[in-house]
C-alpha cells in the first residue's frame, strides 16, 4: 500500500517530466541517446542510493529518505523503458519481471536483492555520458562553472567543501564538492543529468547543456582550492 501511494504521488510528476524530455529529444540530433541516457541515469542514481543505504545504516532518517526516493524512482521505470524503446527499437527488452521484482524488493526492504535487479537493468541500459566527458579543466571553464554553481546549485547545496554535512533530516542537500569525492564521475554525471530542474520558464527540463554539466563536474572534482593549478584558456 505504501508503494502504491508513492507511485500515485510521483507518477503525475514523472509523466510531465517525461513529456518534457521527449519534446527536448525531438529537437536535437541525438534524440535517441537523450531518452536512453535519461533511463540509464535514473538506474545509476538508484544504484548509488542503494549503496548509501548501507553507508547510513545507523541513521534511520536518512535511510527513510533514501527508501522513499528509491520507491519514487522505481515507479516510472516501465514508462521510461517503453519510451526509450519506442525511440530506439534496437534496444533489448529488460530481464523479465525485473522492474516488478525491483519494486517488491524495495517495499520489502530487501536492498541486496534490489541492488541485484538494478545491476541487471544497468547491464541492459548502460549510462553513456560521452557527450559530457572529457572534462574541461581550463581556467575559463572553471570561472563559468563557478557561475553555474552559484546560479543553480549553491542555494541548496553547501559551497564550502569543509562544512559538516547535515544528517538529521530525511533528504539532506549534500555538499556537491564532498559528493564528488565519494562517488565516481559517471554517477556524478548521472545525478547532474537528472537532478537539476529548471525555473518557471524551463519547468521540469534540465537547463544545463552537456558542456555545462562537464564544467560543473570538473569544478566539483577539482575542489575549491586548485585555481593556481589551472592553465589559462576558455
Amino acid at each position: 500500500m505504501i508503494f502504491y501511494r508513492i507511485v500515485c504521488r510521483n507518477l503525475v510528476a514523472w509523466v510531465g517530466l517525461l513529456l518534457t524530455w521527449v519534446t527536448f529529444s525531438a529537437s536535437v540530433s541525438n534524440a535517441t541517446s537523450v531518452a536512453e541516457n535519461r533511463l540509464a541515469a535514473e538506474i545509476v542514481v538508484m544504484k548509488g542510493d542503494l549503496r548509501r543505504m548501507g553507508e547510513f545504516s545507523s541513521l534511520p532518517l536518512i535511510q527513510k529518505g533514501l527508501k522513499d526516493r528509491l520507491l519514487g524512482a522505481s515507479a516510472p521505470l516501465s514508462l521510461l523503458i517503453r519510451t526509450a524503446r519506442e525511440n530506439n527499437s534496437a534496444l533489448p527488452l529488460p530481464p523479465e519481471n525485473s522492474v516488478g521484482a525491483l519494486q517488491r524488493a524495495l517495499v520489502d526492504k530487501n536492498f541486496s536483492e534490489a541492488a541485484f535487479w538494478v545491476d541487471e537493468l544497468l547491464s541492459v541500459f548502460p549510462f553513456e555520458p560521452k557527450n559530457i566527458f572529457p572534462i574541461n579543466k581550463t581556467k575559463g571553464s572553471r570561472i563559468k562553472a563557478e557561475a553555474l554553481h552559484e546560479k543553480f546549485c549553491s542555494g541548496c547545496h553547501a559551497n564550502n567543501a569543509d562544512s559538516h554535512r547535515e544528517i538529521n533530516i530525511e533528504r539532506p542537500a549534500w555538499n556537491l564538492f564532498q559528493m564528488a569525492k565519494e562517488v565516481g564521475k559517471n554517477e556524478l554525471a548521472a545525478r547532474l543529468f537528472i537532478g537539476v530542474k529548471g525555473d518557471s520558464l524551463t519547468a521540469m527540463d534540465n537547463p544545463l547543456s552537456y558542456t555545462e554539466m562537464s564544467r560543473l563536474i570538473g569544478l566539483y572534482r577539482q575542489g575549491l582550492n586548485t585555481k593556481s593549478n589551472l592553465s589559462d584558456g576558455s
